[in-house]
């Protein structure tokens, strides 16, 4: 492990020449990978694959100022753990970036200790938890991050 892990970055396949020419450089290879919503809309993604970078970390926080939706992913290494960062639009073009590592799945049993004689209060902290690691799906962010671009053209008018 040592401080240098594997790394992902996954953007949508429409997408990967104009993330090549934002940020995406030096990768070892590029694959695609075809997946399904749960509303069995076919999504083709384009992933590039790290090797040993230092700690994970990738810089390609443009991607977002672009409007280019993606998901950065790690490997863990000796002295932080795996994870993802996600950026994704809203419908209303709002930028969504979450940075989940792999600890942030689980409960620690001093949350639920407490809560051992009442179901509802642990179906709440279940649901809860389901919302704060749940990333926007892929549908609809080309149009989503189209809107967040233009939202940022209008600020910077209204500014000036």
């Amino acid at each position: 492990m040592g401080d240098c892990s594997n790394a992902t970055v996954t953007v949508l396949k429409e997408q990967a020449q104009k993330a090549k020419e934002v940020v995406i450089d030096s990768y070892e290879e590029e694959f695609i990978q075809k997946i399904k919503l749960p509303d069995d809309t076919p999504i083709t993604l384009t992933v590039f694959s790290y090797y040993e970078v230092k700690h994970g970390e990738l810089f390609i926080r443009d991607l977002t100022l672009a409007g280019i939706p993606y998901t950065h992913e790690w490997d863990a290494g000796d002295t932080y753990p795996g994870g993802q960062r996600s950026s994704r639009y809203t419908p209303e073009g709002e930028s969504v970036v979450k940075t989940i590592t792999e600890n942030d799945w689980y409960f620690h049993y001093h949350q639920l200790l407490p809560l051992i004689d009442n179901p509802t209060a642990i179906k709440e902290l279940i649901l809860k938890k389901k919302e704060e690691l749940e990333i926007l799906p892929w549908l609809n962010q080309v149009e989503y991050g189209k809107r967040y671009l233009t939202k940022q053209l209008i600020n910077v008018k209204e500014a000036t």
